[in-house]
């Protein structure tokens, strides 16, 4: 049984792999995802499943004890089958950006949209820039660009979209930007996840 589990997990990995290489993206933009892979300009990148969990917390209201589901979303864990850490692991040397914390990398891209964009939408409540990845060298790898509505959040990474212009702007001024300072490992560059930010939050600037 161990030897044919063996043998169907490998075959399960080239079929995957025949998938993502068979499955070209038609611009630079686009993420071609297959079961829990996404490649994107040439790299395959792995997600977590979804975690769900639960916890027992103070009904503000009430006062009662209730039960709550916790929702852990997925997230990249590998890249081209190579670890990636979460930047605000302990054991990190956390990656930065000019020579200060990601917070900086925040504040250059929305000052950089800001002054491109003076009035947006009413209906556009955010635009937010998730799932980004540095790699051991200090380059942007992956990102998603999202924006919400109030009532939908759309991903506008790719595919069409009232809201497209907002992303390929997004887009050049990342692929633009100055490189990472990597994260490190007892002093062994690695590779690093961080978590979503607002380029744009209108409950902010009113």
């Amino acid at each position: 049984m161990k030897i044919r589990r063996s043998i169907m997990g490998i075959a399960g990995i080239s079929l995957l792999s025949v998938a993502l290489l068979a499955a070209k993206p038609a611009e630079e933009s686009d993420r071609i995802k297959t079961g829990d892979k996404t490649l994107f300009r040439g790299h395959t990148f792995s997600w977590t499943p979804e975690s769900r969990d639960t916890d027992i917390v103070e009904d503000p209201v009430t006062g009662e004890m209730v039960n709550v589901i916790m929702v852990g979303l997925p997230r990249i864990d590998a890249m081209d089958d190579d670890k990636v850490y979460r930047n605000n692991d302990e054991t990190l040397q956390p990656a930065g950006f000019g020579g200060k914390d990601a917070d900086a990398f925040y504040a250059y891209v929305a000052a950089q949209f800001s002054a491109r964009f003076g009035q947006l939408p009413d209906d556009l409540h955010n635009i937010y820039i998730d799932n980004l990845v540095i790699d051991e060298r200090g380059k942007v790898r992956y990102y998603e660009i999202k924006c919400n509505t109030g009532q939908n959040t759309y991903d506008i990474s790719q595919g069409d979209s009232p809201y497209q212009r907002y992303a390929a702007a997004i887009r050049g001024i990342i692929d633009a930007s100055p490189g990472w300072q990597p994260a490190a490992l007892r002093r062994r560059l690695v590779k690093s996840g961080l978590e979503g930010f607002y380029v744009f939050n209108r409950s902010t600037t009113r």
